[in-house]
Formats: C-alpha cells, structure tokens, sequence
C-alpha cells in the first residue's frame, strides 16, 4: 500500500470514527444540546482535529442523516420485491416506514428535524445535494406505484411525485401526532394500525370515481 492510499484510509477511518462517536452523542442529547465540544470528547480529539474533517455539528447531523436515508431505502427495497399491483405496493410501503420508525427511532428524528428545515445551515451544498437525492429516491417507490395507478386508469391523473409527497406528509404527520400523549388520547387503536387505516382512506381517495 502506498503512502497516499494509506493517508485516504487513515482519513476515511478518523471519519468513521467521528461520526459514531457524533452519533452516541447526537443519539442520547438530541441536535440543541449536543456540541462540538462533547462530540470531540467522545471521539476522544481534540475539537482543532475534529474541525479538520467536519466543520460543524450541523454538518455532522446531516452525515448521519444520510446514513439513515440509505438504511430507509434498503428496507423500502426488500419491502416491494416480489409485491405486484400498485395499491399493495404502497401499502407494503407504508409498513416498511412504521417499521423504519420503530426500529431506527434516531434517524427518524433526524429525518423529521431535516425536513422543517433547522438544520440546514452550516451544511454543505454537496452534502445537502447527496441527502436530496437520496430522499428523492426513497419516494420514487411512491411515486412509480401511483404512476403504475394511473397508467392503469385506476388513480385520477396527476404529478404522482406531488401524491407521493402528500402521502409521506400525511404518514408523518400522524407519526408524529401520535407521538404527543395529549393527542393520543382521542384515538384506541395502536400505530401501526392507524397507518394502515389512513393508507387504506388515502388508496380510497386516489382511485378513480
């Protein structure tokens, strides 16, 4: 191995261990109360070395952020194999989300604080470029199920990427809903059973009259 390999791996594995050590601290403080300072603690650096590789905890977050873009897109794959028809594709899709919820609980957060925009500051544009693409394809599953609807003149003509927005939106906010106790209160089925009502309402919407 060469003297420049071995820097490009030296580098790549610091990398590494920075952000598992930004995720421990992400992880348990949350995004306001983590700091470079305790990120550097855990990563056991200096904070001059951890700005040499990340050059703030905004950027870090959204590094993370894009780990947990690549884990949904996995699971939204091994969701659809094998799943024929549009309906049940979405609804398989759905599924896989409330599970990607459930067992990834901080990337979700991440995922939630990223989309209401507070924390795209201090991000660079490639970085922020790599998490867009990466979220553009996890819809796509949306968006070419309900294409497949309305090619098959099942679901009423429109931008299926605008539906599949509306539907990640609509799935989100009832996620989210659910997490507030005051809310909860005024519904008696679990999560996971309520997604699947409010995708059977949304299949039901989109079908053509």
């Amino acid at each position: 191995m060469g003297i420049k390999e071995r820097k490009r791996r030296d580098k790549e594995a610091r990398k590494n261990s920075i952000l598992m050590a930004a995720k421990r601290v992400f992880f348990e403080k949350g995004f306001h109360a983590a700091t470079m300072d305790k990120i550097a603690g855990v990563a056991e650096l200096s904070k001059g070395s951890l700005y040499l590789h990340f050059k703030s905890k905004e950027e870090l977050y959204v590094s993370i952020l894009a780990e947990g873009l690549e884990i949904l897109h996995k699971n939204f794959t091994e969701a659809v194999e094998g799943i024929k028809g549009w309906e049940e594709i979405i609804r398989s899709i759905g599924r896989a989300y409330f599970r990607f919820y459930q067992d990834y609980q901080n990337y979700f957060k991440i995922l939630f604080l990223f989309q209401h925009g507070e924390i795209s500051s201090n991000v660079p544009e490639p970085l922020l470029q790599t998490c867009f693409e990466k979220g553009t394809l996890c819809l796509m599953f949306l968006s070419q199920a309900l294409q497949e609807g309305i090619e098959a003149g099942e679901v009423e003509p429109s931008d299926p990427m605008e539906l599949a927005v509306i539907l990640w939106g609509s799935i989100n906010g009832l996620i989210c809903l659910y997490e507030e106790e005051e809310h909860r209160k005024f519904v008696s089925n679990c999560l996971d059973d309520l997604i699947n009502r409010s995708i059977d309402i949304m299949i039901k919407g989109l079908k053509m009259r």
